[in-house]
C-alpha cells in the first residue's frame, strides 16, 4: 500500500511539473537546447493523440507539413479562448517548428479536435502597431 502511494505521489508529481516547477527548469529538462529531448517527444506525441481525439475541450491537435521533409507532423496545443475568439498561442515564441512549418505552408494548417478544421494563419498585429 506504502509503494502504490509513492508511485501515485511521483506520478502526480511528475505530470503536473508545468505547474509548479520554475520555467526555466522545465524547459532546461524537456527542451534542452529548445529541441525535445525523447522524454517531451514521447509526451508529444501523447498529447497529440489526446487532443486529436477531443478528450479536454480546450486541448487540440495542430497537423503542418514539414517545411524540409513534406511529411505531416503533429503537435499538441492550448487554444485560448479571448472574447469569442479562439487563437493558438506559442507558449515557446515565435521559432518553434510548427509555427515555422504553418508560415512556409503558407499559413494552412489542420485543427484536429475530434473533428478536423482547415485553417489559415491570421498573424495579429504586435502592441506597437497598434498605439500608433
Amino acid at each position: 500500500m506504502l509503494i502504490a502511494a509513492i508511485v501515485l505521489s511521483l506520478l502526480v508529481a511528475f505530470f503536473t511539473m508545468a505547474w509548479w516547477m520554475p520555467r526555466a527548469w522545465y524547459r532546461a529538462f524537456f527542451y534542452p537546447g529548445r529541441r525535445p529531448n525523447a522524454l517531451s517527444s514521447r509526451l508529444d506525441a501523447l498529447s497529440a493523440w489526446a487532443g486529436s481525439l477531443g478528450v479536454a475541450s480546450r486541448m487540440v491537435t495542430i497537423e503542418t507539413r514539414g517545411r524540409r521533409s513534406g511529411k505531416p507532423s503533429r503537435v499538441p496545443l492550448v487554444v485560448a479562448e479571448v472574447a469569442g475568439d479562439r487563437y493558438l498561442v506559442s507558449m515557446l515564441g515565435e521559432s518553434p517548428d510548427w509555427v515555422r512549418n504553418v508560415k512556409s505552408a503558407g499559413g494552412e494548417a489542420v485543427l484536429i479536435h475530434g473533428i478536423t478544421e482547415r485553417y489559415g494563419w491570421k498573424r495579429l498585429p504586435s502592441q506597437s502597431a497598434r498605439r500608433s
